[in-house]
């Protein structure tokens, strides 16, 4: 083995164990001492004073009157509103069998110990409120088939002069818990005309105020996103967060009134609370796919996940699919293969003659580069042509793991033994987790180890001239441990790819070396 191919394949495997390094720290994992098993927002939100209308914090106190629930559901969720407040207090999905990840949406901070009157139709609920000289109404609408709410909200003076409704909004006051890891994909969006906004949720400030105008603003999970579209553009979006957890709120509408006497205000939301699935976000029109990101290599991820999608209508499996992709992405790289194969047998040949001018020009490492740079021009050999693949391989291998870590689809996604494509396969679980193994026995790393010592002893046994035999081995022996050391516990759906691309590219690397170079 050639010492660039060596050189190629530790700076592949640096890359891969500082990119999981990197993803720590892109996603840092919140103080347990700060996270409660449910952040609740209902209590006083710091906002900037001079630049929003003071939120009433008196309205934010624990509601008094005793709370009533009322259910509301379509195909795909089931909505539980409680009142006084006529908000949204349960979102729970069907399809997915849990409740969303967030928990008493869309408050109106003064409107929180407001009793509201239920009018329930096929399709829409209705909540009105009368008192304090106006009367407001909030309708919620939704379709069998679909995670939108359409959410209408008037209000209107019945008599005299009262003072401005409050244009602000909570879009969440809980945050159900879950792990650390899961901690890590919690984001805030925010659409601007220009760009969207990404912000880790957890590392965001107390007073944090993005007065931006804004199409729509969303909170997301790993697989899950709130998103709201008001029907006038948002002023800005402020957050609070003290040792409850994160506040989230909205301001929305043109200047404040002060008179309702006569006169109508309507507020009207688009909402989409569902899996972050491109499919379901489109048929709203409105732009929300814009919240599926999925980092640094967003476009190819998008792509190589189109690729993953079209095998799936196939074979209706999604690990067939990914055994499928991973054999096409072989054939697509087939001829970088081939070349680097080739390249690393006519570097081989060359290795007596490289030695011949190490030993004439010991002394002077100028000249020798400048010899050996003229060798391989003679024989057109290109030095680096057997780093290529391997470096093309490394964006498909971030795409791709960005892509499998947010993709809905192999969430619970079965598999031979495998009961979830998005975890570790855990052949054998265990009662407890173990430092580095974790809380199972995974096969699939184990496997992959085995393909890359073959691949790894392929190559060795069919270019033996190359490199020292205790370089070799080493190789041999380092590289599937390190691997399997950085494999280990990712997720079983992404292990089954690299797992069926390294075999065929040992196949590949076997059957090839085999010929003689023409």
């Amino acid at each position: 083995m050639g010492k660039r191919t060596v050189l190629a394949i530790v700076l592949s495997a640096t890359v891969l164990f500082g990119y999981s390094l990197l993803v720590s720290k892109m996603y840092p994992t919140e103080n347990k001492e700060n996270v409660a098993k449910s952040v609740d927002i209902l209590s006083s939100v710091s906002v900037p004073s001079s630049k929003l209308t003071s939120m009433p914090t008196e309205s934010l106190s624990p509601v008094l009157e005793p709370q009533e629930y009322v259910e509301f559901e379509n195909d795909k969720f089931k909505i539980i509103f409680a009142n006084p407040g006529a908000y949204i207090h349960k979102i729970i999905l069907k399809e997915y069998s849990e409740e969303f990840f967030l928990e008493d949406l869309f408050i109106v901070p003064e409107e929180l110990n407001s009793k509201f009157k239920v009018r329930q139709l096929p399709g829409v609920i209705t909540f009105t409120f009368k008192g304090n000289g106006r009367e407001i109404i909030r309708r919620f609408s939704i379709s069998n088939d679909s995670y939108s709410i359409v959410l209408e909200r008037s209000e209107r003076g019945l008599s005299g002069d009262v003072s401005n409704p409050a244009r602000q909004i909570l879009l969440a006051s809980k945050v159900v818990e879950r792990s650390a890891y899961e901690n890590r994909f919690m984001e805030l969006a925010i659409n601007t005309p220009k760009k969207t906004i990404r912000k880790k949720l957890l590392s965001l400030r107390d007073g944090t105020l993005f007065s931006q105008m804004s199409d729509w603003v969303g909170v997301r999970d790993r697989y899950f996103t709130f998103l709201v579209r008001p029907s006038a553009a948002a002023q800005n979006v402020f957050i609070g967060k003290d040792a409850s957890g994160v506040k989230i709120g909205l301001t929305v509408g043109d200047a404040p009134v002060t008179s309702l006497s006569s006169s109508q205000q309507v507020d009207v939301f688009t909402i989409y609370c569902g899996p972050q699935d491109l499919d379901e976000l489109s048929k709203l029109n409105v732009g929300f796919e814009n919240i599926v990101h999925f980092g640094f290599f967003d476009p190819i991820s998008q792509v190589l996940l189109a690729v993953l999608k079209f095998f799936f209508r196939f074979t209706h499996n999604w690990g067939v699919a990914i055994l499928l992709f991973g054999i096409f992405i072989s054939l697509i790289l087939y001829p970088l293969s081939l070349k680097q194969i080739r390249s690393m047998k006519e570097m081989q040949i060359l290795q007596p003659k490289v030695k011949e001018l190490q030993e004439r020009y010991k002394e002077n490492p100028q000249q020798l580069n400048k010899a050996t740079m003229e060798l391989y021009k003679e024989h057109r050999v290109n030095p680096l042509g057997g780093c290529l693949p391997m470096i093309l391989q490394i964006p498909v291998f971030f795409a791709l793991y960005q892509a499998l870590m947010r993709f809905i689809g192999l969430r619970g996604a079965t598999f031979l033994w495998i009961k979830d494509l998005s975890q570790p396969d855990r052949l054998i679980p265990f009662s407890q987790e173990y430092p580095i193994i974790g809380d199972g026995f995974n096969l699939l790393p184990i496997l992959m180890m085995g393909s890359m010592f073959m691949q790894q002893k392929f190559s060795a046994a069919a270019m033996s001239g190359g490199g020292s035999s205790d370089q070799q081995r080493m190789m041999m022996f380092m590289m599937p441990l390190l691997f399997g050391f950085i494999f280990y516990r990712m997720p079983s759906g992404l292990v089954l790819y690299w797992l069926i691309y390294g075999t065929l590219s040992g196949l590949n690397q076997w059957f090839n070396t085999r010929k003689k170079t023409s």
